[in-house]
Formats: C-alpha cells, sequence, structure tokens
C-alpha cells in the first residue's frame, strides 16, 4: 500500500479554549480598534462564563459557537456582548436572569438565544426588556416589554420549535453512516446514497458493510460496491477512482457524497394542527396585549409557502384578540434569498443581513387584536420586526 495511505486521515474538529480564541484575535489583520473592542468582547465572556466554560459547556453550545466558528461574525459578537454588559450595569437582576439561560447548553438553545435576540432588538427602539419569573399556578409568560416614553407594556411567550422525531431520525441515520464513512480506517474516495430507514439491525449491519468495503478497497487497492433496498455505496482506493466515476454516473451520485433521506422541513402543519400555537397564546393572559415568538429551523423558511403558513396562523389568531400576532424568526451565515421587506395587510416577512448574521422574520398580525395600545406603541413595536 502506499506510504501516503498511512499518512492521510480525517480532520476531527479541534476543540476551542479560550487560548485558542485569545490568539485568534492576536494573530488577526483586523485594525486595532475593533481587535480592542473584539478582546473587550471575549474578556467579558470569560469572566462571566468562567475559565472552565469549554470543558463543560458541551457540543454546539450557542456562545461556543459564537466565540469560535466564523469570524466574519465578530461585529455581531461584539454587539451581542455590549448588549449583556450595559443590562448588567443597568439592571443586575434582570441580567442574573438571562445569565441563567445563556450557561446552560440546552437551555441558552431554547431560551438564552432567543431572549437576548429579543433584548438587542426591542431595546435599540426605546423599550425596556423584563425578563420574568415563573410564577406557579398563574399564565406565565416570559418577557415584558416596556415602552420607555408611553409606560405601555406587552407581554411576550418565547417558544422554540424543535424538531419533530421524523427529522431527528433521518439526521440521526445520516450522522451515524457520514461519521462511519468519514472516521473508519483510511479517507478513500466514496460515494453513498441511503434508499430506506435504517434502525436496530439494518443500520449496524450497514454501518458493519461500510467499515467492510473500506478496509476491502484499502487492503486490496480495489473498488468496492455495495448495494441492497436500503443503501447504495462505493469506495475505491486513488488507483481505481476511475471505476467509482463509472459507477456514481450510473446511478446518478456525486462522487464524495453521502446522500440521506428527504426531509420534510415544512412545518406549518405541526405549528397549526398540532395546537402548538393556541398552548403558547394561552400562557398570555387576556386582559394585557401579548405577542408570541418563536424561532424555527432556517430550513423551515426555505420550505414554507409563506402565504399558506400566514392564513393558516391567522385563522387561529383570531380566537385571541388580546394576541398582537405571531413572529417565526431564524437567523443565518448568508442566506440563497434576496435580502428585502414584504408588506402585505397584517403580515411582513423581512430578509436583513446585520453584522454578518441573516435575519429572516416572519409576523403574522392579528386583524382581531382589540387591547388598549397607542398608535405611537404599535409603531414602535412594529420596527423591531425586521
Amino acid at each position: 500500500m502506499d506510504h501516503l495511505m498511512y499518512t492521510i486521515a480525517p480532520l476531527y474538529p479541534v476543540t476551542p479554549t479560550w487560548e485558542r480564541v485569545y490568539q485568534s484575535i492576536k494573530s488577526s489583520n483586523e485594525e486595532s480598534k475593533r481587535k480592542q473592542s473584539w478582546k473587550a468582547a471575549v474578556d467579558f465572556l470569560y469572566k462571566e462564563f468562567g475559565k472552565g466554560f469549554f470543558d463543560t459547556c458541551g457540543h454546539n453550545h450557542p456562545i461556543s459557537l459564537k466565540l469560535t466558528t466564523n469570524l466574519f461574525q465578530i461585529d455581531d459578537l461584539i454587539e451581542f456582548t455590549e448588549t449583556l454588559a450595559r443590562l448588567k450595569k443597568m439592571d443586575p437582576d434582570n441580567y442574573s436572569v438571562l445569565l441563567d439561560k445563556l450557561k446552560p447548553r440546552k437551555k441558552c438553545q431554547a431560551e438564552g438565544i432567543p431572549f437576548s435576540d429579543i433584548l438587542r432588538a426591542f431595546s435599540k427602539q426605546g423599550f425596556n426588556v423584563k425578563f420574568l419569573k415563573e410564577i406557579e399556578k398563574r399564565k406565565n409568560p416570559d418577557i415584558e416589554l416596556i415602552d420607555s416614553v408611553s409606560g405601555e407594556s406587552i407581554l411576550v411567550e418565547v417558544s422554540q420549535l424543535r424538531q419533530s422525531p421524523d427529522q431527528q431520525s433521518i439526521q440521526e441515520q445520516h450522522r451515524l453512516l457520514s461519521n462511519t464513512f468519514l472516521f473508519h480506517g483510511f479517507d478513500l474516495p466514496k460515494a453513498c446514497k441511503q434508499l430506506q430507514p435504517l434502525k436496530g439491525e439494518d443500520m449496524e449491519r450497514i454501518i458493519n458493510q461500510i467499515k467492510l468495503i473500506k478496509d476491502k478497497a484499502a487492503d486490496s487497492e480495489e473498488f468496492v460496491a455495495y448495494e441492497d433496498e436500503f443503501i447504495r455505496m462505493a469506495v475505491a482506493h486513488p488507483r481505481q477512482l476511475h471505476k467509482l466515476d463509472e459507477w456514481c454516473a450510473e446511478r446518478n451520485i456525486q462522487r464524495n457524497s453521502m446522500e440521506g433521506l428527504q426531509v420534510n422541513y415544512n412545518d406549518t402543519p405541526r405549528l397549526v394542527d398540532n395546537s402548538k400555537i393556541e398552548a403558547e397564546i394561552k400562557q398570555l393572559p387576556t386582559d394585557r396585549p401579548g405577542f408570541v415568538y418563536i424561532p424555527v429551523s432556517i430550513l423551515y423558511f426555505l420550505s414554507m409557502s409563506v402565504p399558506d403558513t400566514a392564513i393558516s396562523i391567522m385563522d387561529q389568531l383570531v380566537s385571541f384578540p388580546h394576541c398582537i400576532g405571531i413572529s417565526l424568526y431564524a437567523s443565518s451565515c448568508g442566506t440563497l434569498l434576496p435580502e428585502g421587506l414584504i408588506e402585505v395587510g397584517n403580515t411582513r416577512r423581512s430578509i436583513k443581513t446585520i453584522n454578518g448574521i441573516t435575519r429572516h422574520l416572519l409576523f403574522i398580525g392579528n386583524p382581531c387584536f382589540n387591547q388598549q395600545l397607542s398608535l405611537q406603541t404599535l409603531a414602535k413595536f412594529q420596527n423591531c420586526l425586521i
């Protein structure tokens, strides 16, 4: 076997550390003033989250990702920490409630980041943002927005739309197959397409089969393929690459791709048919203006029909006249859709890139909203929905 085969290995992610974060700042080509702001942001988070944060935060903690994944989002990191620092100085008790939601990974994903996003968006427009503690045996909204001029307030219920069991299952199957291809043995040219769901004994059998064909291709310097009703896959020694390309062309599979099953990300039926929206609105007291904010997957935004989604949600809103409306929200690094703002009646669709983050928002207003709220406060509220 070629000596090179022994030296090529899959790339594993580097474990982040505070030292590496500070080294990124030191070695960057950013101008001096921006580097100072960047370092100040990291200093703040280091103090708040502690020296051992990266040792205990777990995989994909949002704060870890903000610190380590994309140097083009430095401005967003700076704004994020400046907002936290300002809240800590002006309202330490309120800040402590938010910090408790930012430290644990799952709570940060479900509450900490959405709460922080609301804090940033609404405080810019002159709202004081209060994070509310739960009170037993009472309806418990999450946040109170207080107009600093009029004194009027709007209650907010935040509820994340998590992946469905089917979405989770399909992604987990793809993860298991991909990891076996990537991390077992040598990193050889390959191709794979899953045809049917794999669970239990079938998944175990296919994983073992991947290992067998990878080992055989490496040891015998061959092209090796395997197909059944669940999967099509092939691996080739570099000297047999032409055979892999022929196999891929015949099956319309791209070399080095690992195609999983198709996932349905249009979650509008889950929101409407499963009474999720109704359940969230019922957390809002009926005698005060309220609002529901639901972070969703960016893939949902790319899959949904905006008119159908707006109509379906509005049909439910009319039964709750104390609710101003529903916001579906997602963020992404870049987007396949152009920036813009479209308003039709009570519906607003916004795509806007700020500090390297593209923010997608669909607001569906309630045409039957009947709570007392001044036009000034309502307009200020709507200006935050971008």
